[in-house]
């Protein structure tokens, strides 16, 4: 390992025309052990690793604060949140099937998806797309990933192997996902919809393959900004609008906050609620899929949703302790009443 750390160290003196696509994939592997041994060393500098042209000259990583700036050959500088083992990158990268995400979603994946690293885990893509995102993740994850890839590109199949089933298909056409019953598998840990983005296949999508997701795992949908255009399915979004854009998934998603909800929808809040979700909340996407019971949170980055799913019981009011007094109001005010400490000795505090 130590030798691994030594050829780590001494990487940005590589020939970057030197190293194929299979020698820069073990070269990130690689990398990202030498950060996770890093994590115990908070002592250890962190140098400077050579990228292959194609816009970015290098990535000054600082592992205190684990933020990087990426220099542009284009000019200026970039600063992501925060550095992710997402970020990594390798010399060679050039000859390796192309990838395309924006910053913000690596801090965001590692938040909730880094739970799964290094065990066994299932996810489906949709958006197979030149092939280099599913490196990534087999990358990320580790050798347990099994991926299921879905296109409609039939050139996508290319990247089918011992480990990734690649599926060609309309992911709109709600058809295509019934044939796909018995050749997925019925839970997967994560799904990502990375396809064509068009609101009526990203509905669809979360439709037909929500149920997908077991307990415990993670429904995302990128790129959500495509919510804004016309030629998406999507509509501009007026300066100052609270509601819309009109039909697109974005104002679905904002629903899904109201379907959370949805047992105090009626007024009856705070001490009281009305027990069950009134029958409107059983229609459409999210009355039908299984959101109901299973969306336990939403969180919303720039342009991308990841939902966690759990088991989710209906709430119920829970008080304990009987010293109690108002609310309170702008008239109200303290009668000098103290509250006292029960004494241990004749009345023990339940632990």
């Amino acid at each position: 390992f130590s030798d691994s750390l030594t050829r780590m160290v001494d990487i940005s003196k590589v020939k970057l025309r030197d190293i194929p696509c299979t020698k820069s994939l073990i070269l990130v592997c690689l990398m990202l052990a030498l950060f996770v041994w890093m994590s115990m060393n908070t002592n250890l500098p962190v140098g400077v690793i050579g990228v292959p042209k194609g816009g970015i000259d290098d990535l000054a990583l600082n592992y205190k604060n684990q933020k990087i700036a990426v220099a542009s050959a284009r000019g200026g500088t970039i600063l992501p949140h925060f550095w992710t083992p997402l970020y990594q990158k390798s010399p060679g990268m050039e000859d390796c099937p192309q990838l395309h995400k924006w910053e913000p979603y690596f801090k965001a994946y590692h938040t909730h998806l880094s739970r799964f690293r290094g065990k066994s885990i299932t996810m489906v893509e949709v958006g197979v797309q030149s092939g280099g995102s599913a490196m990534m993740w087999k990358s990320y994850f580790g050798p347990g990933l099994r991926y299921y890839g879905i296109d409609i590109n039939p050139q996508a199949q290319q990247f089918q192997s011992d480990w990734a089933t690649i599926f060609i298909g309309d992911q709109a056409d709600p058809a295509f996902w019934d044939s796909l019953r018995g050749k997925l598998p019925k839970e997967v840990d994560f799904f990502l919809d990375d396809g064509g983005h068009t609101m009526e296949q990203q509905k669809v999508t979360f439709q037909k393959a929500f149920p997908l997701v077991k307990l415990n795992g993670v429904y995302a949908c990128e790129d959500l900004s495509t919510s804004y255009s016309p030629f998406f399915g999507g509509e501009h979004l007026e300066a100052g609008a609270l509601s819309g854009p009109k039909g697109s998934f974005i104002e679905l998603a904002k629903q899904m906050i109201d379907w959370m909800n949805c047992y105090f929808a009626g007024g009856n809040v705070m001490n009281k609620w009305q027990g069950e979700c009134s029958s409107e909340f059983h229609k459409g996407i999210m009355g039908t899929n299984g959101f109901l019971d299973s969306a336990y949170s939403l969180h919303f980055y720039s342009q991308i949703l990841l939902i966690e799913k759990a088991q989710v019981l209906s709430p119920v009011p829970l008080k304990g302790g009987g010293y109690k007094f108002g609310y309170g109001g702008p008239d109200t005010f303290w009668d000098g009443k103290l509250y006292k400490t029960p004494s241990l000795s004749t009345k023990p505090l339940p632990l």
